[in-house]
């Protein structure tokens, strides 16, 4: 609607309701001093353009409005006493064209007000009367309880976005915490995984540790056993020494008897007074047996022993059943060399002394040793 055609109902309208405007959208009749306009030309009683402020469109005509645009008119217009009833029931009719989506229920409230108190002008036909009567009865039956949902719903959807201003910040530290905790679980993660590989390769080397550790133990032992063996081989050449000397003065000494037998021997007389004197009777020196290196390792496992071979040294270790007796250390011969009697005699002393008893005593051994007597 034009500037022009606005000031020309301002006119009719004053002049018709006496000096007084009616607003479009309370149907209420007022001074002109309580009329706001908008740019448009549409103007509307200081009460309703306060509820139109959210409004960004009048409702007339559906132009742009602002709230700082909203100002009023001054000018002057005779009065008249005539009044079109006819066309001021006709201006409400048309006027509820105004009311939309965006209307509040308040808004609707004013407009069938507007129409019953139209209704009830004195100088207003009956069936004009009745007609106002049954557009504000439908709006009461029909467009209000609309408008009541509607209102509902907005007041719903204010309350609820107030809840989401309220809530966008925390889901905002939600979401940062969210991201915070998926990079803590990665790096946690990943510090698992080295703690894993740190585990696994503590556990290789602690392996690792164990096996040195027990061919450290393995070597202790045959160095120990070097060292006894050592100890016994020169026990054993001291033993050997004094027997060769002492072979070589029984020597000496059976060779003086034999000298002395080969004298007797042209007379061939032995004087039998001198039966029980032994001293020149050639006896030959008793040592005992000798056996074969197997003969021997086969006699010590029937005896329960466990053969330990020094790769060390030249020697072997015999390992008793019973771990609270003393392993035995023999210096170790050729599979096939006959063990020397005297050799064979320190052996089964070193077993009698660490297991108490002899070494041929147990039936198995006897067995494999038949004939054999220490």
């Amino acid at each position: 609607m034009h500037a022009r055609d606005c000031v020309y109902n301002i006119y009719l309208f004053r002049s018709i309701i006496m000096a007084k405007l009616l607003c479009e959208i309370c149907y209420q009749a007022r001074s002109l001093d309580n009329f706001l306009f908008s740019t448009c030309g549409h103007g509307f009683c200081t009460s309703c353009t306060t509820s139109l402020d959210k409004s960004r469109t009048c409702p007339s005509c559906r132009k742009p409005r602002k709230k700082a645009d909203v100002h009023k008119l001054y000018f002057t217009l005779p009065e008249q006493d005539v009044i079109d009833v006819h066309s001021e029931a006709q201006s409400l009719i048309h006027s509820m064209t105004n009311i939309h989506t965006e209307s509040t229920l308040s808004l609707t409230d004013k407009v069938t007000n507007g129409l019953k108190e139209a209704a009830k002008k004195s100088k207003m036909d009956a069936d004009t009367a009745s007609k106002l009567l049954e557009v504000a009865k439908n709006m009461e039956d029909n467009l209000r309880p609309i408008f009541f949902r509607l209102q509902l719903e907005r007041d719903e959807k204010r309350a609820l976005q107030e809840k989401v201003n309220l809530w966008q910040p925390r889901v905002i530290q939600v979401e940062a915490l969210k991201a915070e905790v998926a990079r803590s679980k990665q790096e946690l993660e990943s510090v698992i995984r080295a703690n894993q590989r740190t585990i696994a390769k503590n556990n290789q080397l602690a392996s690792q540790l164990e096996a040195d550790r027990v061919e450290i133990e393995k070597l202790r032992k045959d160095v120990i056993d070097e060292r006894r063996l050592y100890k016994e081989r020169d026990e054993l050449v001291q033993q050997l020494k004094r027997d060769l000397e002492y072979s070589r003065k029984q020597a000496v000494f059976l060779n003086k008897k034999l000298k002395v037998l080969a004298q007797s021997s042209s007379s061939n007389r032995i004087s039998a007074g001198n039966t029980a004197d032994d001293t020149l009777i050639v006896k030959p020196a008793v040592l005992g047996p000798s056996m074969k290196w197997e003969t021997l390792v086969k006699a010590m496992v029937k005896q329960g022993f466990t053969v330990e071979h020094n790769h060390s040294g030249p020697s072997v270790r015999f390992d008793p059943p019973d771990p609270t007796k003393r392993s035995i250390t023999f210096q170790k011969p050729h599979p096939d060399t006959t063990i020397n009697p005297i050799l064979l005699k320190e052996f089964n002393k070193k077993f009698r002394k660490y297991c108490g008893r002899d070494l041929f005593d147990s039936v198995e051994c006897r067995e494999v040793l038949s004939g054999v007597h220490l």
